[in-house]
């Protein structure tokens, strides 16, 4: 006879998708950062938008060139007031990039960096 109390198959196979797909999203982060200290280029950026995601969580996008070509990020902050009125959005931020794939970059937000939730590797 089987334990109420033991997990169900369904249960036990969700749990291991569960971890798998944080150990994906922890490597990746990983070895984007690397890429980015490894191989680090910079240049002057523009916030363009805050944006809520989910509950307390939104993300600020930012926008930069290089070489002419437009590339876009994001960074997950808390809320803050971030207008054109207040100037936020429009204002710069300084970018790192990685100068094999340019796509792959973080933002310095400056006086709004205080307001990050996202780990920023300088």
């Amino acid at each position: 006879m089987k334990n109420k109390n033991e997990p169900k198959l369904a249960d036990k196979i969700a749990g291991i998708v569960i971890v798998l797909v944080l150990l994906i999203a922890i490597v990746t982060g990983y070895f984007r950062n690397e890429d980015i200290k490894e191989n680090r280029m910079s240049t002057t950026g523009t916030i363009v938008n805050l944006s809520h995601i989910q509950k307390s969580n939104y993300s600020l996008e930012y926008k930069y060139y290089v070489e002419g070509k437009k590339y876009k990020g994001t960074v997950a902050v808390n809320y803050f007031d971030c207008t054109k009125e207040n100037k936020c959005i429009g204002s710069d931020v300084d970018v790192f990039y990685s100068s094999k794939n340019h796509g792959n970059s973080q933002a310095y937000l400056k006086k709004y960096d205080r307001y990050r939730t996202q780990v920023y590797i300088p």
